[in-house]
């Protein structure tokens, strides 16, 4: 998908009025099938937070890896860890994502909150910044990004760079989010947005 103005004032709309009409850039695209080949995916484990936005509305769900090993964990209590990983931003509205480098904690909590194969969890949620993206823990890690984006970009989906998410959007609005700087937009912005 281009990042033209037209495309991004139609993503703005989107996040400024959720039945705004965009079109339909994000047509064929299974998201279901992509969480089941993320899940499997042998170089990492998946924790989809797709309902954290409480009464919000998001344009995108947050999908954080980590490695199988043990080394990604940082610290252990009994009511939380801390583990490093690879945060993935999956806009639903358009065939965009963007990756980056994150610490999260873990809280255990009720046996049926999130299942994954580390068992029963709540993410305690922090939010991707532009100046993360697609930045790794260390080198380590590249089994991870390779395997990671080999998927999203098997499904259409463009993976978009450090350079492109921090250019200033060079063109008036307003972007109904709580994660940018509201005085000065970014193209990030424009596709990665969070509203309550």
């Amino acid at each position: 998908m281009e990042l033209s103005e037209e495309n991004l004032k139609m993503l703005i709309d989107y996040s400024n009025d959720c039945s705004a009409d965009i079109r339909d850039f994000t047509k064929g695209i299974d998201y279901s099938n992509i969480f089941k080949e993320l899940d499997h995916c042998e170089q990492f484990d998946i924790s989809a937070a797709p309902l954290h936005y409480g009464s919000g509305t998001a344009s995108f769900v947050d999908i954080f890896c980590t490695k199988r090993e043990s080394e990604s964990l940082l610290e252990n209590s009994d009511a939380y860890m801390s583990v490093k990983g690879i945060t993935l931003y999956l806009c639903t509205i358009a065939p965009l994502a963007t990756w980056g480098y994150r610490e999260r904690k873990i809280r255990f909590t009720h046996p049926y909150s999130n299942l994954t194969k580390r068992g029963f969890h709540e993410p305690l949620m922090t939010f991707l910044t532009p100046s993360e993206i697609l930045s790794t823990p260390d080198a380590s890690w590249e089994n991870v990004v390779k395997g990671l984006s080999e998927i999203v970009t098997g499904h259409g989906i463009q993976i978009l760079k450090k350079e492109e998410l921090n250019k200033p959007l060079w063109f008036d609005t307003e972007i109904d989010t709580l994660i940018g700087d509201e005085t000065n937009y970014l193209v990030f912005d424009a596709v990665f947005f969070w509203s309550d």
